[in-house]
């Protein structure tokens, strides 16, 4: 994580998937970086970050239906609250290795985040992610470091 943020002078987070939502385990940011309001220990909707997505996109289908199937609450007006554009989402996220959120858990804040995955299951534990603010936000530059490190956690992970 120190690592990614001293590449990207960027917020950096880890998270794991809790009762539909995101627990931000960790988070690293310095003096660029954007009024991000996550706290470690703090919760978001899975549905609208991209922590959340990356996670979702690598679980099993009973965690996937219980977020799908529940309350997609919109938190900003690009939040997606509509299941079949969240389940396209996480096929995009499944095909890609890196899931998004342009806005939608807070407007003027962008994301890209990458699951952490237990090769013996196939399933996520968990999801790093890298927040900019969307007028800087360079999602294939963010992504490809991104991905790198994942895959590296998840090989630890096997």
């Amino acid at each position: 994580m120190a690592e990614l943020h001293h590449q990207t002078l960027e917020t950096v987070h880890l998270a794991v998937l809790h009762d539909g939502h995101v627990l931000y385990l960790e988070k690293i940011f310095g003096h660029r970086a954007p009024p991000c309001p996550t706290v470690v220990g703090g919760r978001n909707p899975a549905h609208s970050t991209a922590l959340g997505k990356a996670i979702l996109s690598q679980s099993a289908p009973d965690a996937v239906a219980r977020v799908v199937t529940g309350e997609l609450a919109r938190l900003t007006t690009h939040t997606i609250t509509n299941r079949e554009a969240l389940c396209r989402s996480l096929d995009r996220a499944r095909d890609e290795g890196v899931a998004l959120d342009l806005e939608e858990s807070r407007l003027g804040l962008a994301c890209v985040a990458a699951p952490i995955v237990d090769s013996h299951t196939g399933e996520a534990v968990a999801a790093l992610s890298i927040s900019s603010p969307t007028s800087r936000f360079d999602e294939r530059r963010l992504a490809a470091r991104l991905r790198k490190v994942a895959d590296a956690l998840s090989r630890i992970c096997s």
